[in-house]
């Protein structure tokens, strides 16, 4: 796999997005630049108006699908 699986840049919008969206909330969750994503954390992320899931296993696995998607295409 890797960038051949991907088309076109735009493939990674939905990914980009969703990792972007964890992050600025973590960055304010914290008033700090922090990228750690603690059980809490996982909790707060899953209850929030932007996400799909409300359940933190389901943002998680969200998650882990959209991250390996941004894995592939890197590698």
């Amino acid at each position: 796999p890797g960038m051949s699986d991907i088309t076109s840049p735009e493939e990674l919008d939905p990914a980009r997005r969703f990792v972007f969206q964890a992050r600025t909330y973590l960055h304010y969750r914290s008033n700090r630049d922090n990228n750690v994503l603690n059980f809490d954390a996982q909790e707060e992320l899953a209850e929030q108006p932007f996400s799909a899931h409300h359940e933190p296993e389901a943002w998680m696995r969200e998650y882990y699908r959209h991250v390996r998607t941004i894995v592939r295409a890197c590698t």
